[in-house]
Order: C-alpha cells, then structure tokens, then sequence
C-alpha cells in the first residue's frame, strides 16, 4: 500500500545572519503563513553571539550546512520555494553562505525569489550566476512578498 500526504509548501528563508535581531525573517514568515505556506527559518533553534567582528552559533558548521541542505531539500519535493535575501549586513558582511544555498537551490530545481536591493554588492547584483538562477529580483522584502501574493498562491 503506497500512503501520500499534501503539505503545504515550504519557504526556505535565506539570508545573512544579523546580529541581535532578524525581523526580515519574522516579518516575512508571518505574510507567508496567511498565503498558505510554511517558512523555514534556517536559524531557528541556534543561538547567535558576537565575538569580536565575527559571529558565533550554537551548533557545529557541519550541523548548519546538514540542516539548510535538508530544508532545501523539503522545499522542493513539497513544491515550495526560496526567499533569498542577498542585501549586504549592516556591519558590512557579505552573503556568502546564501550564494551557495542559490547554487543548490540550482541544483534542486528550488526556484528562487531574490532580495536584491540597493543594499546589495554591485558585484553579487549583477553577476551572472546569481541574475540567471532566480526566478524575480525584488528590490525588497515587500517587493519580494508582493510578487509571492500575486504571482506564486
């Protein structure tokens, strides 16, 4: 016998971890849950602190990159997608764990809707790698949710 189940659609939201506060994520996975889908929070249960000029987690390098594969993973066989936010961090950090979450979105045939706002490198804005894997380039997280609402329910 063959059991199959109907989720809703998974939202991997990816972008660079800021120090002492994520909202970008809150915000956008509340606007998500009320379109029917289910955000993944790749920080959820880990624990941020600062050391210096760098940021420390809670969990191993091999746990984070384990577990973001895996959400990804989830989003695409529940035919979700991801929102990735390329902006440039506040403190001046670039995304560079999330450019390779857009290569394995790539992979997995995961679209994407990007973040890429006046905030974000020139350099990562126009790249090819990164222009031709995504599916819309918002200049916003509300650009980004807008297009969601009226083009991806």
């Amino acid at each position: 016998m063959i059991v199959t189940y109907k989720t809703k659609p998974f939202v991997y939201l990816a972008g660079p971890v800021e120090y002492g506060g994520d909202t970008w994520r809150e915000r956008a996975g509340k606007v998500l849950l009320k379109l029917g889908f289910i955000p993944i929070n790749p920080l959820r249960n880990e624990t941020i602190t600062k050391k210096g000029k760098h940021l420390e987690s809670s969990i191993s390098d091999e746990a984070i990159v384990g577990r973001n594969k895996y959400d990804l993973h989830r989003c695409r066989i529940s035919g979700g997608f991801a929102i990735m936010n390329l902006s440039t961090t506040k403190d001046g950090r670039r995304p560079i764990g999330t450019l390779f979450e857009l290569e394995w979105c790539a992979e997995r045939d995961v679209p994407v809707v990007a973040i890429i706002g006046k905030d974000c490198d020139p350099n990562i804005r126009t790249h090819p790698w990164v222009v031709s894997q995504v599916i819309y380039k918002a200049t916003s997280v509300t650009d980004a949710l807008n297009f969601i609402e009226n083009y991806m329910v």
